[in-house]
């Protein structure tokens, strides 16, 4: 697991394990890969299905 996992920051941050400052340095050194991102449509088909039972009263 790395240091800076994202899953444990805050815990190490609050134990003094890291500080926020080593974190906010290991954040500007990443790279950005922005180009390499894609827009994706997305469909929420469960909340729409429970939304339409609640409303037919299922």
């Amino acid at each position: 697991m790395s240091k800076f996992d994202i899953r444990t920051i805050e815990r190490k941050i609050q134990a003094g394990e890291i500080t926020e400052e080593e974190y906010k340095q290991y954040l500007a050194s990443l790279p950005d890969e922005s180009d390499n991102a894609e827009n994706m449509d997305v469909q929420f088909i469960y909340a729409a299905e429970a939304r339409r039972k609640n409303e037919q009263g299922e």
